[in-house]
C-alpha cells in the first residue's frame, strides 16, 4: 500500500494472478480439496492494477458525463473473483456507465477516506452515484520504517502489538466515532445519491443500503464469491430504480458538477 500519483493503491500498473489472501500457495491447498468441479480449478484470475493502484480502467479515460463511483476495501475491490464477476462490473454493465473503483485491498476508513478525498479534489464531475462500502472501522494504516517502498503498514485486531489498543479503543468508541467523522466529510463532499454496501451482521437495512449477504465463496474462500457479487448488485440496482422512481427519473444537477 504506498501513493500513486497522489491515491493510495497497490501494485500500479501490473497484471497480477494472485493478490493478497488469494495467493498461489492457498489456491494450490484448495486444489487438493476441492472437488474436480469446483468453479475455480481452471479458471483463471487476473488482478490488473491501472497506474493509480485500482482494480479499473485509468483515470484519464473514465467518461466523466456518465460513471458510478466505488470505495471499499478488499470486498469492493473484488478480490478472489474475476473481474467481470465484481458487483461494480455488474452494475456497470447493467446500467451502461462507466465506473471507477477506488477500493484497496485490507485498508480502513482512514484510506478509504483519503481516496475519495484525493478523488473529490481531482476530479471535477461528481459520479452520478456513490457507492460506499466502509471497510471495518478498527483498521488503520501508520507510517512505515520501509518508507520508500512501503510508506503504510496497516493494522488490525489481526495484529498482536495492535490489539491492546484496539480493544481499548472499541471501548471508548474511539474507531466508531472516527469512522463517523469520515462519513459526516463525506457527505458534505459527495452531495450526489450514496449507496451504502453493509457488512455481513444481522439488523434492518434501510433506504440506500445494501447488506452484503455470503451465498457463495470466492477462489480464496475469504471473500464473496460470484453469486454474492450477483446479490449486491441486484441490491444496487434496486435502489437506483427506486431513486429515479421517487425522484420522477429526474437527474441531480451535482451529477454532472454544476451547482444548485
Amino acid at each position: 500500500m504506498s501513493f500513486f500519483n497522489g491515491f493510495i493503491g497497490t501494485r500500479p500498473n501490473s497484471n497480477l494472478l494472485f493478490v493478497g489472501g488469494d495467493d498461489k500457495e492457498m489456491y494450490e491447498k484448495n486444489l487438493l480439496s476441492q472437488p474436480q468441479d469446483w468453479y475455480y480449478r481452471n479458471r483463471e484470475i487476473t488482478y490488473k492494477k491501472n497506474e493509480n493502484g485500482h482494480r479499473c480502467k485509468s483515470l484519464d479515460k473514465l467518461d466523466l458525463d456518465n460513471y458510478i463511483l466505488f470505495s471499499g476495501c478488499s470486498y469492493t475491490e473484488g478480490v478472489g473473483v474475476e473481474l467481470e464477476k465484481t458487483f461494480p462490473y455488474l452494475v456497470s454493465r447493467e446500467l451502461n456507465l462507466d465506473y471507477y473503483n477506488l477500493s484497496v485491498g485490507g485498508c480502513g476508513p482512514d484510506v478509504c477516506f483519503y481516496n475519495l478525498f484525493k478523488f473529490f479534489l481531482k476530479v471535477q464531475k461528481l459520479p452520478k452515484f456513490l457507492v460506499l462500502q466502509m471497510p471495518q472501522h478498527t483498521r488503520f494504516v501508520l507510517k512505515s520504517k520501509d518508507k520508500l517502498n512501503h510508506p503504510f503498514q496497516y493494522f488490525g485486531i489481526w495484529i498482536e502489538e495492535a490489539k491492546k489498543f484496539i480493544l481499548e479503543g472499541e471501548e471508548l468508541e474511539y474507531f466508531s466515532n472516527k469512522t463517523s467523522l469520515f462519513m459526516d466529510m463525506i457527505f458534505q463532499m459527495y452531495t450526489c445519491p450514496i449507496i451504502h454496501i453493509l457488512p455481513p451482521d444481522l439488523g434492518p437495512v434501510l433506504e440506500n443500503q445494501v447488506r452484503l449477504i455470503y451465498k457463495d465463496h470466492s477462489r480464496d474462500f475469504a471473500h464473496p464469491g460470484n453469486l454474492s457479487n450477483q446479490h449486491v448488485a441486484n441490491g444496487i440496482l434496486e435502489c437506483i430504480q427506486n431513486y429515479y422512481k421517487y425522484n420522477n427519473a429526474t437527474i441531480h444537477p451535482t451529477f454532472r458538477g454544476q451547482s444548485d
